[in-house]
C-alpha cells in the first residue's frame, strides 16, 4: 500500500474516533432554579449526552466503556460499551445469530450453565433508539446470576451495549436502577450546562 493511501486511512480513523461518542464520564455542576446539582455526561460527535446517577452509585470509564457500580448491591454492575456491531447489522433473523453469540461473549469466562432465557425487541423505548435485548442466566462460582445484554442503535453510525449483571436475587432492583440511569440520558447542548 502506498504511503499516501496509508495516511488517508490513518487520518480517517482518527477523525472517526474524534467524532464518535466517548464513554469516558465527565462531571459537571448544573445550577438552575435551585441548589447546584451534580450531573455527568459523555461527549462526542459535537454533542453531549447528559445523565445522572443516584447517591449509592459510582461511575468510571474510558473512551469505549463506562462502568456503573452499586455501593449497596454486592457483585452488581451496569456497563455501557461500544458494540462490535453497527446499526447496519439490523436486528433481523439474518443477524440475530451473530447477536446471540456476541451477547454470550459478555458473560464472565468462569460462568457455567449459560443459557439465553429470553429475547425482546425494543426493550428500552428511550430516545427513539432501536434495540434488541438478550436475557441470560448462569452460575458463577456456584451462585445463580442473571444478565441482560441490550444492543441499541445510539445513532445512525454507532451501536452501544447496555449490560446489567447481578446475582439472581438482586437482579430486579439492579436492572431498575440501571434502567433509570439509561432513561435519564438526553442530548444536551443548552445554556447553563456543561461547556
Amino acid at each position: 500500500m502506498d504511503k499516501s493511501l496509508a495516511l488517508v486511512f490513518s487520518l480517517a480513523a482518527c477523525l472517526s474516533t474524534a467524532r464518535a461518542l466517548s464513554l469516558q464520564p465527565q462531571e459537571v455542576m448544573i445550577e438552575k432554579d435551585g441548589p447546584p446539582v451534580r450531573r455527568y455526561f459523555f461527549q462526542g460527535d459535537g454533542k453531549r449526552l447528559l445523565f445522572h446517577i443516584d447517591g449509592r452509585m459510582s461511575v468510571s470509564g474510558s473512551a469505549n466503556e463506562a462502568v456503573f457500580r452499586f455501593s449497596d448491591i454486592h457483585d452488581a454492575a451496569m456497563k455501557l460499551s461500544k458494540s462490535g456491531m453497527t446499526p447496519q447489522n439490523a436486528f433481523d433473523e439474518k443477524n440475530l445469530k451473530l447477536y446471540r453469540a456476541a451477547a454470550r461473549s459478555y458473560v464472565p469466562p468462569q460462568a457455567t450453565d449459560v443459557q439465553i432465557t429470553g429475547e425482546n425487541t425494543d426493550a428500552i423505548p428511550i430516545n427513539g433508539w432501536t434495540d434488541h435485548q438478550f436475557m441470560l442466566s448462569y452460575k458463577l462460582f456456584g451462585s445463580p446470576y442473571r444478565e441482560s445484554i441490550t444492543f441499541f442503535n445510539y445513532s445512525p453510525t454507532e451501536q452501544l451495549v447496555f449490560d446489567v449483571r447481578s446475582s439472581d436475587a438482586d437482579y430486579a432492583k439492579t436492572y431498575g436502577r440501571s434502567y433509570h440511569v439509561l432513561n435519564s440520558m438526553s442530548d444536551f447542548s443548552g445554556e447553563g450546562g456543561p461547556s
